[in-house]
């Protein structure tokens, strides 16, 4: 209990007031007695909150010489945003993913307190993710328990929707019990593509996952907070069609031009067959049994595909649109429904959105932009003509899951939002990212811009590091610029992907024009971090502090400053590589690529955060492991899409892919190429060495942190 940890007094529970003890009340006079006295004994007018919405007051009053604190919400999640509020506007109480921060001190305050609190958007929240590989980042590894920490965090930060994207779960057995049978529990998934991100393996077994997502959805309705069930073509990479239905039920699938998820399991299914239209339902039915809610709905229509030639495909997506929501309608008139943009942004052009636009209903339609950072204008919300025409969410994307790093342009993405505050239309602010707990300070930016507050760096690193605030807002603003430049979607660069090095070598093409290779330099010379003392500075830090927040965002930040580095580093060496076969310069080495790469894994081996084999670990505590448990995980991550900041692949995989590069740079004579059959088939070796070991193999035991950071000083 809050009140124990911070003053070491538990307050005494009770449904009687005594009339001389100081009371706290939680609840409205909606649902609490004692309120509803005090107002018809005009003790206290009304609480200003409009029930039935987010709204709270957090007030007290002196009674004959007694406090009397009444904590009060519009409904049940507003009891606990009261609750939680008071704790940090009176008690100087920090809430963070990662934990709480309580001053202590003798008595809670009760006098001379007052707060109401409206907010502006209806809907403030965060998307939980697919990807599978590192416990910190990704949801789908948590345990009841700390499902039931995060959910409360999203209260903590007065939040009220979230959505667990994190595939079907057991959904086709709950909706076809008696022709798909559940996967076995002690071998890998028999539609599992292994090496991938398609090997959707269960680690505790599928039925145990649906258990554990019956156990969340319960636990979020009981804490009043919105979760959209998931309907219309659903067919995707985490959520691929089981061979035992494909067998049983055999739906006619629709013909699509691009190979994107081009696998039977992978492609939606026939739109004009009223069986398959039936099946789908049927899908979005077996998540209402499981206990979701007919009251937000969520549509993502047939996304990342192409059907056809322009217009084909325009007019088959608007059917399919069309046909879902006439189901919808059908059974649930008043629902709302968020459609996603995501397919908007990459598939449509303005003109195709504006004809969707014309079709819907505001009334009950929302369109949920979450690629409010990602520069891709002149196709984004303003062109599509959402503001003050048609209800959207503004939505921050933050980055595919191999960004997850600090890395974000806060300028940029404030700029937009500055053109919904005058904008009725506009009912809300989310983060639909495909990692967690990835950036902490965006976390803040949102949590407090969501509720209409204002967003200050500096009062961020007052809040979260203690004595450090000061050291720690100087390496922030340090960064600023770098970490801007270097954001998702915003680099523009040709040599992005250090961490598929080989891979992304051999699919490019082996010569660029030259008015490319300069623009790469300018970016490049805009973006490299000349920036020295700040491993330093973040050394000098860690010598200092324990502080586990402290040393999080260290690791973080030092990354993140390392990545950019390689980035710009590897640019360098291709762009002097280019030069050098042109003109007469010297021949670049890329020694110092390597030693960064080098020093990435030394870096990351510092924290277990960034072990998949902890990972692992941590997964085995929690319930039995399928035996496939550990290549399913490391092939999850290792793939070309999901490799990010991992200990183990840095140590197996990004160490030696540049080692290669370097020594055939070396030995390169002018008129050379890199092959790309060559690149692949040495990355397919280094590969195949990494899932010849187990994850424990790869392991190393990290240097002190202070060290590693005063070492990259020096590189």
């Amino acid at each position: 209990m809050l009140s124990k940890a911070i003053t070491g007094k538990a307050p005494l529970p009770t449904t009687c007031d005594d009339l001389v003890s100081d009371l706290v009340l939680i609840g409205s006079d909606a649902v609490n007695l004692e309120v509803h006295h005090l107002i018809k004994s005009r003790r206290i007018s009304s609480l200003g909150i409009r029930t039935g919405t987010d709204d709270y007051r957090i007030v007290s009053l002196n009674d004959n010489g007694r406090q009397i604190l009444i904590l009060a919400g519009g409904r049940k999640r507003a009891d606990y945003y009261a609750v939680y509020d008071y704790f940090e506007r009176y008690c100087s109480c920090r809430w963070f993913w990662d934990g709480d921060i309580l001053p202590q001190r003798d008595e809670l305050p009760l006098e001379n307190i007052d707060h109401l609190q409206q907010f502006r958007f209806r809907y403030r929240g965060l998307r939980y993710f697919a990807h599978r590989s590192l416990h910190r980042f990704q949801a789908e590894h948590w345990s009841v328990p700390e499902w039931e920490r995060e959910l409360h965090y999203l209260l903590k930060k007065r939040f009220n929707l979230f959505m667990l994207r994190i595939g079907s779960d057991d959904q086709f057995q709950q909706a076809f019990p008696e022709s798909v049978p559940y996967p076995p529990e002690d071998a890998q998934d028999p539609d599992a593509i292994s090496r991938s991100y398609n090997d959707r393996t269960c680690f505790w077994g599928l039925k145990e996952r649906g258990r554990i997502r019956s156990q969340i959805i319960a636990m979020a309705h009981k804490l009043d907070l919105c979760h959209p069930v998931d309907m219309g073509p659903m067919t995707h990479w985490y959520s691929r069609t089981p061979a035992a239905f494909l067998k049983t039920h055999q739906p006619v699938l629709q013909a699509q031009s691009t190979d994107d998820y081009n696998e039977q399991s992978g492609q939606t299914w026939e739109l004009t067959n009223e069986e398959n239209l039936a099946n789908y339902w049927k899908l979005t039915q077996a998540e209402l049994r499981r206990g979701e809610r007919p009251e937000l709905f969520h549509i993502i229509g047939l996304a990342e595909r192409r059907f056809g030639d322009a217009e084909e495909n325009l007019q088959l997506k608007l059917y399919a649109y069309r046909r879902f929501i006439r189901l919808l309608r059908n059974d649930y008139p008043n629902a709302v429904l968020l459609i996603a943009s995501w397919d908007l942004m990459i598939q449509w052009n303005v003109d195709d959105v504006r004809q969707l636009l014309q079709e819907l209903d505001p009334e009950n339609t929302i369109i949920l932009d979450y690629t409010q950072d990602l520069q891709c204008r002149p196709n984004d919300f303003v062109q599509w003509g959402l503001p003050h025409r048609f209800p959207y969410i503004f939505g921050i994307f933050q980055g595919v899951v191999r960004y997850s790093g600090t890395a974000f342009d806060f300028a940029y993405t404030e700029r937009n939002f500055q053109q919904t505050l005058n904008d009725s239309f506009c009912k809300g602010m989310v983060m639909w990212s495909e990692m967690s707990h990835a950036n902490t300070l965006l976390h803040e930016y949102l949590a407090k811009r969501s509720a209409g507050d204002s967003f200050s760096l500096h009062e961020f690193c007052r809040d979260r590091y203690g004595c450090e605030a000061e050291s720690m807002e100087k390496v922030w603003k340090t960064l600023e610029k770098e970490f801007a430049a270097n954001s998702f979607h915003q680099t523009g660069l040709v040599f992005d992907d250090t961490f598929n090095l080989l891979n992304h070598l051999a699919k490019m093409p082996q010569d660029h024009c030259e008015s490319a290779m300069r623009e790469e330099f300018r970016k490049l010379q805009e973006m490299r971090p000349h920036l020295p003392g700040v491993y330093a500075a973040l050394a000098d830090i860690t010598a200092r502090t324990s502080d586990e927040m402290v040393l999080r965002d260290i690791i973080d930040i030092a990354r993140t400053h390392l990545m950019s580095d390689l980035v710009c580093e590897l640019g360098s060496v291709m762009g002097r590589l280019w030069t050098w076969r042109k003109d007469n310069g010297e021949k670049p080495s890329a020694d110092r690529f390597v030693k960064l790469t080098e020093y990435l894994a030394k870096l990351l081996e510092t924290s277990d955060e960034y072990s998949l084999c902890h990972s692992l670990e941590l997964l085995a505590q929690v319930h039995p492991l399928n035996p496939a448990s550990e290549q399913t995980l490391m092939g999850n991550a290792e793939n070309s899409y999901c490799r990010t900041y991992i200990a183990e692949l840095a140590r197996a995989i990004y160490i030696p892919e540049a080692k290669f590069l370097r020594d055939w740079i070396a030995s390169a004579q002018k008129e050379d190429r890199a092959d790309s059959q060559m690149l692949l088939d040495a990355e397919a070796a280094i590969r195949d060495k990494f899932y010849a070991h187990p994850l424990a193999a790869h392991k190393v035991q990290g240097e002190p942190l202070s060290c590693v950071l005063n070492e990259l000083e020096n590189i």
